[in-house]
């Protein structure tokens, strides 16, 4: 399936959730789809951003305070590389 036709069937299907919604709440734009997926799309992405940061700083901690002072642990020898797997792991969490 294409993108652009699936991108046509959701802008469809909220265009029909729209009109709905207006109809049965006499023409407010108060439950307007759109704005409440945008809503949750910001939500999604602040906590994305969030998980991130909060993993970097976890990734760093662990460097100050159980890092590898020999050089031999590829992650933890290297504030750089353990702040960044952090923030990986806090993506994918």
């Amino acid at each position: 399936m294409k993108s652009g036709a699936r991108h046509g069937e959701v802008r469809a299907k909220v265009d029909d959730q729209a009109k709905t919604a207006t109809a049965s709440n006499g023409g407010d734009a108060a439950g307007d789809p759109m704005r409440l997926a945008l809503a949750r799309e910001t939500k999604m992405t602040l906590f994305t951003l969030a998980s991130v940061v909060v993993g970097g700083a976890l990734g760093f901690g662990y460097y100050r305070l159980v890092g590898c002072s020999s050089g031999a642990c590829p992650i933890t020898s290297n504030p750089y590389i353990s702040t960044l797997y952090g923030a990986l792991l806090g993506y994918l969490i």
